[in-house]
């Protein structure tokens, strides 16, 4: 029975500690990609992200979305709009990457 309960705690905690990502494609555009980036992340409780939906549920971060992710990098003309989202079994991480020059 203890080795059972052992078990049970392993795997609780493994449950607890994964996580999955995905980068979902959002928008592209006839600009040259360059070589700035920009990020803007931030976690959600009770809800989720995609390629439609930046991002829904509890937001922590209000200055999340593509134009904090623009001047973040200092970007003039926008190429792509790509969504990192990490899933855990309680909030999401999710992360806006904008490239351009």
């Amino acid at each position: 029975m203890k080795k059972f309960r052992t078990f049970l705690a392993v795997a609780f905690s493994v449950g607890i500690l994964s996580s999955c990502s995905t980068i979902y494609p959002v928008t592209a555009t006839n600009n040259a990609i360059g070589s700035k980036v920009g990020k803007s992340e931030t976690s959600i409780l009770f809800g989720g992200a995609s390629s439609q939906n930046l991002g829904y549920g509890l937001v922590f971060n209000k200055d999340y979305g593509v134009v904090n992710a623009v001047e973040t990098g200092n970007i003039d003309r926008v190429a792509t709009v790509d969504i990192k989202v990490t899933d855990y079994i309680i909030f999401v991480k999710a992360e806006i990457i904008v490239t351009g020059e």
